[in-house]
């Protein structure tokens, strides 16, 4: 097969393949289904059986905001990973287990875990909203050297149709050539050249300089 090819060329790496059972295999920490009614692949979240299912304990000697990001992390990485809505529930109330399994309160976690939801479906309408809203049409292009908070002129500009593009005229190329005279092409050379005076006798060399 092709693995075993691969195996026998590269002998320092090894080479593994793993095939889908019942339409599914997992990958990281991601179960990738193929769903053959909609035509499209379902990633869920996906814990190896071996896994401890422990996090950092709730009474160790830490700051209370590792322990709270702990909890918004893990949340945000379902939340990201599982997009069927009932599957993603099924996730967060596993996720609700291991946390009280590490001694967190339940309310600190039903808190922070909604908290995220929250969050993540106010994105959700923010990004619906500006992808509906339409764009002012282009008109002017500006170029502008780019100096400090400048982009919030170029934000006031893009609302009336200016798009403004930032120039670097400081380049560091620039900065270390500036003292750099380039080497003339100009060539002094000396050369022997023979005159001829009035009379063809009265011949003397002379050096001549070009």
């Amino acid at each position: 097969s092709y693995v075993v090819s691969l195996n026998l060329n590269r002998t320092n790496i090894k080479f593994t393949c793993e095939y889908e059972e019942n339409k599914q295999t997992n990958f990281l920490d991601t179960t990738i289904t193929r769903n053959l009614n909609e035509y499209k692949l379902d990633i869920k979240w996906f814990r190896k059986p071996a896994a401890s299912d422990r996090f950092l304990n709730f009474h160790s000697s830490h700051h209370h905001s590792i322990k709270l990001n702990i909890i918004k992390n893990m949340t945000e990485g379902i939340i990201n990973t599982t997009r069927n809505k009932e599957q993603q529930e099924i996730d967060l109330n596993v996720l609700r287990k291991m946390f009280i399994k590490s001694d967190y309160p339940k309310e600190l976690i039903e808190k922070t875990i909604q908290k995220c939801l929250q969050t993540s479906i106010n994105q959700q309408n923010l990004n619906e909203l500006n992808n509906n809203k339409p764009k002012p049409e282009t008109k002017v292009t500006l170029s502008l050297p780019y100096v400090k908070e400048i982009e919030v002129l170029k934000c006031k500009l893009e609302q009336i149709g200016v798009k403004l593009y930032f120039s670097y005229p400081l380049k560091l190329k620039s900065l270390t050539t500036l003292n750099i005279k380039p080497q003339s092409k100009s060539i002094i050379y000396q050369m022997n050249c023979v005159f001829s005076l009035n009379k063809p006798s009265d011949v003397d060399m002379h050096s001549g300089w070009v």
